[in-house]
């Protein structure tokens, strides 16, 4: 499974500080441990329309729910194959009506649950055909309903009803599976973002780089290079989108969130390595809410970071000759 492992120590909530490019700290939450509010590697992170921060906390096996600061409001799972059983939770989405979707990689499903961990469905198992995964590692839900999930080691997305039902796919994909529709791209996709116009962003750290397509698998665009300047990428393994179209990429190796208005015009970053407030080790799950504020799965040192002022901010006192770089 694509999980880097490294621990250590966090504290709880904190005065706010400035961190960078218009973003300000305001919090962070989680300790390592097995215990309510702790984490043992929390990879993934996803907002409700209420505002509750939905964790998935990867060696305990669970998904904790937290108010928007950090009070903890409680957690379903067990290591297992069962219902409501997990084996290396690793992507969380929360669609319109509150319902979660969590992927559940090395059981290779998705199963979803009411917004207090009642179990209610699941679907998928090992594989490389229509429906199946194998390593899969993020998830979204569009404004319709439609799931997506990065079936990661077969290099391609799949879409699927909210009840399951498979729909399409792209990527690439092996002889014996010939693609239903989209393009044939290579690439290792391991999180999906939905733009508010439909259209999908997916990280992919085969290539280190981001595309963009519709919502049936047609490549529009890609940007990004391997390295670690403005717009270069050293596995992008988290995506979202706020509500003014902002993207915002996290990045394993460079211990950073980049942030691109529409259009892939860089417009800053924010992050470093270490413990400290607004620093990072091995960022990965990124989650907006609709107040813009922006939740970080701060993946080596066991805690979610938030902040706010977001790119938004940013992108509007930039001028042209302060936006860096465009990349396709």
């Amino acid at each position: 499974m694509l999980i880097r492992s490294a621990v250590f120590a966090c504290m709880l909530l904190a005065a706010p500080a400035h961190v960078a490019q218009g973003i300000t700290f305001v919090a962070k939450w989680g300790t390592p441990g097995s215990g309510p509010g702790q984490f043992q590697l929390p990879r993934a992170v996803a907002v409700d329309n209420t505002g509750n921060v939905y964790v998935v906390d990867v060696n305990n096996a669970r998904v904790q729910k937290f108010t928007n600061d950090g009070v903890w409001l409680g957690m379903w799972g067990t290591f297992g194959t069962q219902d409501g059983q997990f084996d290396g939770p690793v992507g969380i989405a929360i669609d319109r009506a509150g319902f979660v979707y969590v992927l559940d990689s090395n059981n290779a499903r998705v199963e979803k649950f009411t917004p207090d961990g009642a179990f209610l469905t699941k679907w998928g198992g090992i594989g490389e055909c229509d429906g199946q995964f194998t390593q899969p590692v993020g998830l979204a839900v569009d404004a319709d309903g439609f799931v997506y999930v990065c079936d990661t080691s077969n290099g391609r997305i799949q879409k699927f009803t909210s009840e399951g039902q498979f729909i399409t796919k792209w990527g690439s994909w092996p002889d014996s599976c010939p693609p239903t529709n989209g393009d044939d791209v290579s690439m290792l996709p391991t999180s999906v973002a939905i733009e508010g116009n439909g259209n999908l962003l997916v990280t992919d750290t085969r290539n280190q780089r981001i595309w963009e397509f519709t919502p049936t698998g047609n490549m529009l665009t890609h940007w990004g290079t391997a390295g670690n300047g403005p717009g270069q990428f050293s596995y992008p393994d988290g995506v979202a989108v706020d509500g003014a179209g902002t993207i915002f990429v996290s990045e394993d190796v460079n211990d950073r969130v980049q942030m691109f208005m529409p259009g892939v015009a860089f417009v800053g970053s924010f992050g470093s390595q270490g413990a400290e407030d607004g620093n990072f080790t091995t960022p990965i799950g990124v989650a907006i809410d609709g107040q813009g504020h922006i939740f970080v799965a701060d993946f080596g040192n066991n805690r979610i970071e938030k902040f706010v002022g977001g790119a938004t901010t940013a992108a509007k006192r930039a001028t042209l000759g302060e936006v860096k770089a465009r990349f396709k």
